[in-house]
């Protein structure tokens, strides 16, 4: 029987490398499978969005009205899969590098796992650095331990994992059915963290292919001081969503207390390490993160600091 598998490429502002996703997602080495791309359209140049459509006639380049965010983007590629009872969902940034045979391995992990949801691989900065494979989810709601290092046996190359990074994978049509849909309030971060408490509350199994590489081509790096520098915007959002999603999973548990209080505790130290080197405006984003993630403040943050 023949996989029918959709793709969704979130594009935003990766122009060039936009492009280069899309261009490796026509390349793939398909078999017995129906691959059918579309392109979410979040508010990058009219001239990228032509270039990809101008790449081949069956993309569907799709251009909601309002930008919202990872979470609203990637559930317009849900909707779209129901719609057409896709077998597997690929949800990838704009800012990927994909082997030639990832649509093909992804599709071999889901008939070998059929009690998994939930699909990864491995993530490389441009450098080689691994940036995750897949990850863990600390004890007492603490957040998420990135493997950087495969934990895999010799000789198996796909094992289960807690969480998966959000650069590219895949869900099954076991967690479309579900009716799962990301927290569009989210707008920006954490993602990957609510899908996999909620993939354990319901236990959906989380599996990556630890030999299938994807590069991704973010500014970010394992050096921590440079990853922890991103544009305050982007930190605000991160720490709220972090308190949010604590609040909302663990709200009536012992845990809730303790994670939230780590989670405070530990941004606070990022903040003022950076007013220390001169950043003030992070410890500000700190600061506003966990009011606005406490009282529920939600959305796209745009205008929370000035820079």
């Amino acid at each position: 029987m023949e996989l029918q598998v959709l793709a969704s490429v979130l594009l935003f502002n990766g122009q060039e490398k936009a492009v280069r996703t899309v261009q490796d997602l026509l390349d793939q080495q398909l078999g017995n499978i129906s691959l059918k791309i579309m392109v979410v359209n979040n508010g990058a140049d009219s001239r990228t969005a032509e270039r990809i459509s101008n790449l081949d006639a069956g993309i569907e380049l799709v251009s909601p009205e309002t930008n919202g965010g990872f979470a609203g983007g990637n559930n317009v590629a849900i909707d779209r899969a129901k719609e057409i009872r896709a077998d597997l969902l690929l949800l990838l940034n704009d800012d990927v590098q994909l082997p030639s045979d990832y649509v093909r391995r992804l599709a071999l992990a889901v008939q070998a796992n059929p009690h998994a949801g939930i699909f990864g691989s491995t993530i490389k900065l441009p450098g080689g650095e691994i940036q995750a494979v897949g990850g863990s989810l600390l004890p007492f709601g603490a957040g998420v331990d990135w493997h950087k290092i495969s934990p895999a046996p010799p000789g198996n190359g796909s094992y289960a994992v807690d969480v998966i990074q959000g650069a590219a994978f895949a869900i099954t049509s076991k967690v479309l059915s579900s009716g799962y849909r990301f927290d569009e309030r989210l707008f920006f971060g954490c993602e990957e963290y609510d899908l996999a408490l909620w993939a354990r509350s319901r236990s959906i199994q989380t599996v990556v292919i630890a030999d299938v590489e994807v590069i991704h081509f973010t500014e970010q790096t394992n050096v921590i001081l440079h990853r922890w520098e991103v544009a305050p915007r982007h930190y605000y959002l991160t720490v709220r969503n972090d308190v949010f999603l604590k609040i909302q999973h663990f709200r009536g548990s012992l845990v809730l207390v303790p994670s939230v209080l780590y989670l405070a505790s530990r941004s606070i130290l990022k903040g003022v390490i950076f007013t220390f080197i001169g950043r003030p405006v992070m410890l500000r984003a700190v600061i506003l993160g966990l009011f606005h993630g406490l009282i529920g403040r939600m959305g796209a943050g745009a205008n929370f600091v000035r820079k």
